[in-house]
């Protein structure tokens, strides 16, 4: 009994030990309570990974009385999804069902074979559609085509109710991406009382649209719509805080800047500082493609002082300067940045034209991509690109009295042959014949001469920078001298002044030079790029390869004058002697054929153009003069004393040289005492002595 008893007591002591250790442990880990983790878990042996294996459902059966699901087609599922599509826009697009119906009705009206009174019924129908919700589907990629074209093609009473539901919204629109084709199309079709409203209502936002890439768009469009007066509006506010202000204060008769700061008595500092910040944020984001930007920038460096000038043809000079000078404005800009500019910024202006003149030839000859896409749609289309190529090439060649400039005073002659030079001889031809494309070649040949370049122009070539001319620093720096009595003023083409200076009127126009050219003697740099580029041997085998069409050609006929007298100077006539010699045969040559054989154009004796361009030939080259008569006219002159032709004949009795009056006397002399041949009564023969 004893022994079970003791046992007994054994067993309740190693109880309470067994929960004081519980308790204990407990106590001590009360905060982190231990996890239980069962046996099986602990002795598991990890297994590798296996990628789930796609399950084929089809092999489970359908329990009995579950319904069948079949599979939807691709065309099922596709015509599903625009649904859910077309629900989408509906909960998204207030206005998306009137939407698609301007669509469906858009398609009608603007097809070209369509019936005007067809297609007035749908546009009527259109405009009664959107009425009351024009502002609110304008901005609409959709809607503002459907716009665009009812604005076009409506009557004057359905535009005007188009205008003054849009009225209120204009400067909402004129920075939407697809509203601004409304707008511009709205300004194209609008009356004079609609285009002055539209204009009053940007009164105080010209600077912040212009800073805008879209809304710049409608600010060049109104100021080119716009008259000189409404032209003027949109510069005041852009000049100064007091003219975006007040707007009696911008309605004046002076369009310079100068002599409105004068009149009005503004200080020149606070103009300065408010016109610097409207242009550097627009110079910042690249946006100098409009006129009025050029036509600011004109005026904010007549003013400036040599830092800030400075600084503007620093930010200029590159790329950008590209895309200012297709303008009159934008070329004198691109003339002060050559000519004030750093060798460095030079460098930069040259190596930004690289590219230019291959484009435009591209674009001239037609594209390749496009090309066959020309001659397989309608003859509109190709109208339609042909306008367009033009555009293009009118617009670079605008750029001639930059490169006119440039090949006259950048020294670095082996920059401007890489860059200019040889992309100028791959359209050679062409430069030729056009108007402004010719200029750098003339230049070239014979500068800064007045026959070619009119006064307005040479006071282009001749612009200069006030505060950035060393001779002239002195006098802008100081205050008490008035803006007006420092500089003189060109016109440009709306009839407004550019305050710039320009040399003394004591220089000759026919020796007139650049002002801050470069140092390099104008001799030697015109003879680099001229001779050592190779540019007059080209030039000369154009003008042999297509002598006529030149001759014939109203523009064409100066640059081969040029080259057949071999340059001012006589410069070709040292290295190409024997090419201009190929150059006066192959012009007697022309002249040497008989009326027969030209039956199809005029002959270069009697064509208006020709017969005066070798008149002045045989006036200024007595070679030429002997080229000719010996091989076209000795012996056939009696046919050739009718028309235009005689003035050409009566040449050679006119001629200051005696050995060329020598050649034809004996043979004109019987047709004049016969009467055949007429002088005219102003000029006789020289004597011989």
């Amino acid at each position: 009994m004893a022994a079970k008893k003791q046992e007994s007591n054994n067993k309740s002591n190693k109880r309470k030990q067994n929960t004081d250790a519980k308790a204990n442990t407990d106590s001590s880990f009360s905060k982190r309570p231990k996890l239980a983790v069962s046996k099986s878990e602990n002795n598991q042996v990890k297994k590798p990974f296996k990628p789930f294996k796609k399950q084929n459902f089809s092999k489970f059966k359908s329990q009995p009385g579950e319904e069948k699901t079949t599979p939807l087609s691709k065309r099922e599922r596709r015509i599903h999804a625009k649904e859910l599509t077309e629900a989408r826009k509906k909960r998204r697009k207030q206005h998306y069902t009137l939407e698609h119906e301007l669509a469906r009705l858009w398609e009608k009206m603007r097809q070209r074979n369509i019936a005007k009174e067809e297609r007035s019924r749908i546009i009527s129908e259109a405009i009664l559609k959107m009425k009351g919700k024009i502002p609110e589907i304008a901005s609409s990629h959709v809607s503002s085509r459907v716009l665009q074209t009812c604005v076009k093609y409506c009557t004057q009473a359905e535009r005007d109710t188009v205008f003054d539901e849009l009225k209120p919204h204009y400067l909402t629109f004129a920075t939407n991406k697809y509203a601004i084709h409304l707008v511009m199309k709205m300004l194209d079709n609008a009356s004079k009382k609609q285009l002055a409203d539209f204009i009053s209502s940007l009164r105080g936002h010209a600077a912040s649209l212009l800073r805008h890439t879209v809304g710049s768009v409608v600010i060049e469009h109104a100021y080119q719509l716009g008259n000189a007066a409404q032209k003027q509006e949109l510069l005041m506010e852009l000049y100064s805080t007091e003219l975006q202000l007040f707007k009696d204060l911008s309605s004046m008769k002076e369009s310079r800047l100068s002599d409105v700061i004068l009149k009005l008595n503004l200080q020149k500092g606070s103009v300065l500082r408010h016109m610097a910040s409207v242009i550097q944020p627009i110079l910042e984001k690249g946006i100098v493609d409009h006129s009025i930007i050029h036509r600011v920038l004109i005026e904010y460096l007549s003013i400036a002082g040599k830092t800030s000038a400075a600084e503007i043809i620093q930010q200029l000079s590159g790329p950008l300067l590209v895309r200012m000078i297709h303008t009159r404005d934008g070329s004198q800009i691109g003339i002060l940045c050559v000519k004030h500019g750093s060798a460095k910024e030079r460098k930069k202006i040259v190596k930004g034209l690289k590219g230019t003149v291959g484009k435009t030839a591209h674009f001239q000859y037609g594209s390749l991509i496009l090309h066959h896409r020309i001659f397989s749609r309608s003859t509109y289309i190709a109208e339609l690109f042909s306008a367009v190529v033009n555009e293009l090439f009118a617009l670079f060649f605008s750029c001639g009295y930059v490169l006119a400039c440039i090949v006259s005073t950048i020294d670095d002659t082996k920059l401007v042959t890489k860059v200019v030079i040889r992309e100028l001889q791959s359209i050679l031809k062409e430069l030729v014949l056009d108007k402004n494309g010719r200029r750098p070649l003339l230049q070239l040949l014979n500068p800064n001469c007045t026959r070619y370049f009119s006064p307005d122009e040479m006071a282009s070539l001749s612009l200069s920078i006030s505060s950035l001319n060393a001779m002239g620093e002195l006098e802008i720096n100081s205050e008490t001298k008035p803006l007006k009595d420092e500089d003189s003023s060109v016109k440009d083409n709306n009839g407004r002044e550019v305050t710039m200076e320009k040399p003394d009127d004591s220089t000759s126009p026919e020796t007139l030079q650049l002002i801050e050219g470069g140092k390099k003697d104008p001799s030697i740099r015109r003879q680099e790029l001229l001779v050592g580029s190779g540019l007059a041997e080209n030039l000369i085998d154009i003008c042999i390869e297509n002598a006529g069409e030149l001759l014939r050609s109203n523009f064409g006929k100066e640059v081969l004058y040029e080259v057949a007298t071999g340059g001012s100077g006589g410069i070709l006539q040292e290295t190409l002697g024997d090419k201009l010699n190929t150059l006066h045969e192959a012009i007697a040559t022309l002249a040497a054929k008989s009326k027969s054989e030209e039956s199809d154009k005029d002959h270069v004796l009697e064509n208006f153009h020709s017969s005066r361009t070798i008149r002045k030939l045989v006036f200024e080259s007595s070679m030429f003069a002997t080229t000719l008569w010996k091989n076209a006219l000795k012996g056939k002159c009696e046919q050739w004393t009718q028309g235009h032709s005689v003035k050409v004949i009566c040449a050679f009795l006119e001629s200051s040289d005696a050995k060329v009056r020598k050649l034809a006397k004996e043979e004109l002399q019987p047709l004049i005492d016969s009467g055949t041949l007429k002088l005219p009564e102003k000029r006789q023969p020289a004597n011989e002595g």
